[in-house]
């Protein structure tokens, strides 16, 4: 029992991080972030102890991918820069705090890579899995149509979203929101398609009705999904899905007559969604332009970088501050991402090791769906279809937003990732009984790293409706646990609004207030808002010449 149970402990781990991410706004907020980690670290962690089943080199490739990306993290964290100085001869970072908490992000990613294909092993745990993806992707769908009958910008009915954010259920994007059901959309389609070319290999094969009511409620919920993406105007979204829907279908089918009716089926489709869906207002020219231009100002402006970092990057996640000095005038407040994937990696990472991750990603789908019409009504073949098109939407959509920085999504993506193989030849699951010690003390440690930044960021949370008195308290404490500096920034505007108007007492807070700003704007000395702020403080204090140049963008 007790082994059985340690055995089913970490799935069930991972597909609580697959309904936990989603559900707790994508994950974006540090305290998510955390929660999520511990779930794989702890699932990391026991799947170690349980001792691993041998893999084959191509299933590792992912995993190697995430451990090579690691290694340049760690070797850029070494020898930080500045995006105000000259470039490093050497892989440096501009940006050591966004570094660090990649450099967490990525270790978690290792894990799941390294976790995933153990212990969904064989396809009765792939279907658990895919059945878990589609289900939450029926939840967010659901959620977010009730959402827009009620308040949109109201989530969960209680969580009001900053100006300039469109969410669509529990994500604060619309766009994220649509990416995650997308890739749900397919893990029931692989569902749908395993039941039925596997049905005369199931156990009361002759029970008709069962099999028809379950095939019916997937059906159902894929209905479900496609109305939450339409109804979350995603345009990006749609169009990755309706790209791999045909690539799909005419890949599974070799008669020429049933590819016409295929792409004939997408077509009129398509002609639906223009003219009489609730998408069709965004598919005007006036918004693609608009749209276009906006991605196109982005683009250009991390070509310019590309340009300046082009061999060996600009630290992993720290795209932000790099860019900052790029920044196109024309688009106000700050460029947080790219808004494309594909162009953010590159412009951390450098050239070189862009090409090598996309070159092991490349030949590890090549190996695992490459064996697509070989298997053709073969057990697996079902599964394999829904992970791949869940795969390439993902990757598709990626050209133009940024999904993979949103931690919800890349965890499903990573976990369809890890698996795809599984799907074609099943591993192993006669497990050694040796367990992984190193792999299970790496995971305790990176357990303990997670816990800290969720704790700071859940006193942040508890100040947010809080008096400034409250609010100045609980950043103090953050800071203690995580030297963020948008806390060390938060907590200067706090102190510095709530300066009494006494001399001595305000001099003695504004003091402090610019000690925290200080802090912020050492680690990101290009950010405007942090450079705003240090120069308002400087002049209240009388260093009018210190305050010189410090207003703007630089």
């Amino acid at each position: 029992m007790t082994s059985r149970f340690s055995q089913r402990l970490p799935e069930a781990l991972l597909l609580g991080a697959v309904a936990f991410g989603p559900l707790a706004f994508g994950a974006v907020e540090p305290w998510a972030m955390g929660f999520l980690a511990i779930l794989i670290f702890t699932a990391t962690f026991f799947s170690a102890l349980n001792g691993a089943p041998p893999q084959d080199s191509v299933r590792k490739a992912p995993f190697f991918i995430a451990l090579f990306v690691l290694a340049i993290g760690l070797i850029q964290r070494i020898n930080p820069g500045s995006i105000v100085e000259p470039a490093n001869i050497f892989p440096s970072t501009v940006h050591s705090y966004a570094t660090d908490g990649a450099l967490r992000t990525w270790a978690a990613y290792a894990a799941l890579l390294w976790c995933a294909p153990r212990v969904f092993a064989d396809q009765r745990a792939i279907n658990r899995l895919l059945a878990a993806v589609f289900s939450i992707g029926c939840v967010i769908s659901i959620v977010g149509i009730v959402q827009l009958a009620n308040d949109r910008l109201l989530m969960y009915g209680f969580r009001h979203v900053p100006y300039g954010f469109e969410p669509f259920g529990p994500y604060y994007n619309r766009d994220h929101a649509a990416s995650m059901m997308v890739m749900a959309v397919f893990c029931g389609i692989g569902l749908l398609m395993d039941r039925f070319l596997t049905r005369p290999q199931r156990e009361g094969r002759n029970d008709n009705s069962s099999f028809g009511a379950i095939q019916g409620l997937i059906i159902f919920g894929v209905g479900i999904i496609l109305v939450g993406v339409l109804q979350s105007l995603s345009r990006g979204a749609l169009a990755a899905f309706g790209a791999c829907v045909l690539v799909l279908g005419i890949a599974t089918t070799s008669q020429v007559k049933y590819r016409i009716a295929i792409v004939t089926a997408v077509a009129i489709a398509s002609l639906l969604i223009v003219f009489a869906s609730p998408i069709a207002p965004r598919l005007t020219a006036e918004y693609f332009q608009s749209s276009v231009e906006f991605r196109l100002s982005l683009y250009k402006a991390g070509c310019i970088l590309f340009k300046d970092f082009p061999f060996l990057g600009t630290g992993l996640g720290a795209f932000q501050q790099a860019y900052y000095p790029f920044k196109p005038a024309a688009i106000a407040g700050v460029v947080e991402h790219a808004h494309s994937d594909w162009l953010e990696f590159l412009l951390q990472v450098g050239l070189p090791s862009f090409g090598i991750c996309i070159f092991g990603l490349v030949y590890y789908l090549r190996q695992s769906v490459g064996s697509l019409i070989l298997l053709s009504r073969c057990e697996g073949f079902g599964l394999l279809c829904g992970i791949a098109a869940a795969l390439g939407s993902f990757l598709l959509h990626g050209l133009v937003d940024f999904n993979f920085q949103i931690p919800a999504n890349a965890v499903l993506f990573l976990l369809l990732l890890g698996v795809i193989g599984t799907t074609v030849a099943p591993v192993n699951v006669i497990r050694n009984s040796k367990p992984v010690l190193l792999a299970a003390a790496l995971a305790l440690i990176l357990i303990a790293g997670s816990v800290r930044a969720a704790i700071a960021s859940g006193f942040v949370l508890r100040g947010t409706d809080g008096s400034a008195e409250v609010r100045i308290e609980m950043l103090g404490q953050a800071v203690r646990w995580d030297a963020n500096p948008k806390y060390y920034y938060d907590l200067a505007t706090y102190q510095a609004q709530m300066a009494p108007d006494e001399a001595e007492p305000r001099r003695k807070v504004m003091r402090a207030a610019l000690e925290n700003s200080t802090r912020a704007l050492r680690a990101c000395p290009a950010d405007t808002r942090y450079r705003n702020l240090q120069g308002m403080l400087l002049r209240q204090l009388g260093r009018v010449d210190d305050a010189a140049g410090l207003t703007g963008d630089i």
